[in-house]
């Protein structure tokens, strides 16, 4: 098995290292080695996430057209805004609760 060293690593950085290992309780080597296994999936990992920010991020995107469009619509006087509807609103207004929730 061949041997690994790592040159000029900073000393505070180290010793961060050490404790997140103690915290983890391995020592420095075996957790090593469990990063090199592990890298492949890593990647595959910070990839996934990669995608679902950017899916995210045009989810937001949408729905901040959607509410430029509804706002603009509501201001036009096209359909009725927040306020119309809340006022429409009576107690007598029936509430759906799932108890199954």
């Amino acid at each position: 098995m061949p041997l690994v060293k790592i040159k000029n690593v900073d000393e505070d950085e180290l010793a961060r290292f050490d404790q997140f290992c103690k915290r983890k309780s391995l020592d420095r080597t075996k957790m090593l080695k469990k990063f090199i296994k592990n890298f492949g999936e890593f990647e595959t990992v910070i990839d996934s996430e990669l995608r679902m920010k950017a899916i995210i991020d045009e989810v937001l995107e949408h729905l901040d057209l959607n509410t430029q469009a509804y706002l603009l619509n509501a201001k036009l006087g096209m359909m009725p805004s927040l306020y119309e509807l809340e006022e429409e609103r009576t107690d007598s207004d029936e509430f759906i609760h799932d108890t199954a929730e």
